[in-house]
């Protein structure tokens, strides 16, 4: 990997939408507790997360966005996170 491969994940977040703090059965998380992320590309408005390594299932986080279509999620500018 090298530098361009690292994204500035705080400009990102800010123009995806609002919700990273409420699962999608509506329970509050903190995301210091968080241990592993995973984001498909198939579905670009959620990502899954587990609070624990030895836990089997997935927690999943819908970001809420007002404007939910494909097109936005293809015209998103990812900021590199060094210069």
């Amino acid at each position: 990997m090298i530098h361009e491969d690292f994204f500035d994940l705080k400009a990102l977040s800010g123009s995806l939408g609002s919700n990273f703090s409420k699962t999608a059965e509506n329970k509050t998380i903190k995301m210091t507790d968080i241990k592993i992320v995973r984001v498909g590309k198939c579905h670009p408005y959620t990502f899954s997360f587990k609070m624990s390594y030895s836990r089997e299932n997935y927690k999943k986080v819908v970001v809420n966005n007002k404007r939910k279509t494909i097109s936005a999620a293809a015209q998103l500018d990812l900021q590199p996170a060094y210069s």
